[in-house]
């Protein structure tokens, strides 16, 4: 078993179902110490209960990983701070990192997004960047 951080959230459309899921993309430290990446899918298949930057357990079995967690948790782990900036290159310090509350300029949905950062709008479907000054 290992504690991971969720860096971030992808969409599986590799699924029976006509709805894709969302699958955590999570970094940990394997047992030699080493930064490692696991694509998890939650029981729900949804990000429900899941936040950014936040602690789940995760575990392997034959090559596949799953969520031992049932929604993510504000733990911090040692070391931490070097899981998020292998993830993002480029970085200069972990709060250039942190998503901020941004609106959608075309629904007026609240998203969160790293500064200098493109998502999906989950409501509209548009793509929106973060423009705040890194």
């Amino acid at each position: 078993m290992y504690y991971g951080k969720i860096v971030s959230f992808q969409q599986n459309y590799n699924t029976e179902k006509k709805h894709p899921l969302w699958c955590l993309e999570v970094r940990y430290f394997d047992r030699f110490g080493r930064i490692s990446n696991a694509s998890v899918l939650p029981y729900s298949g949804s990000k429900s209960g899941y936040n950014l930057e936040e602690t789940v357990q995760i575990s392997e079995y034959n090559g596949e990983f799953m969520l031992i967690s049932t929604s993510s948790q504000a733990i911090r782990l040692p070391g931490e701070e070097r899981l998020f900036m292998t993830y993002h290159e480029g970085a200069q310090s972990i709060n250039q990192l942190r998503p901020e509350s941004y609106t959608c300029p075309h629904c007026g949905a609240g998203l969160m997004i790293v500064k200098g950062h493109t998502v999906k709008c989950p409501y509209c479907d548009s793509y929106v960047t973060n423009t705040r000054v890194v």
